[in-house]
């Protein structure tokens, strides 16, 4: 799954945030509520390939120090949690 896909169904549910969980599907606020997509859930390292080629190094080693990251991506609000638990779990 590419991160434009995942972005374009925001778009297409008319979504305000975008939350990316290793452990879990993508998950889309609509309307307050979170949704879960029907995409399998991500491994770490599918968080990492859809969203490191999007943040500074400022904001990769922030995600990597707190293990959670909130950053705005084009028109789209986007929120990143707990992406990096489970590899060091």
């Amino acid at each position: 799954m590419l991160i434009e896909e995942i972005l374009e169904r925001v778009v297409e549910q008319k979504g305000s945030d975008l939350h990316i969980s290793a452990g879990l599907p993508p998950v889309i606020r609509v309307d307050g509520v979170l949704q879960r997509t029907d995409a399998p859930p991500l491994s770490p390292d599918d968080v990492e390939t859809l969203l490191f080629p999007m943040l500074s190094n400022e904001q990769r080693r922030k995600l990597e120090q707190d293990w959670e990251l909130d950053f705005s991506y084009g028109i789209i609000s986007t929120k990143i949690k707990g992406i990096m638990q489970q590899r060091f779990v």
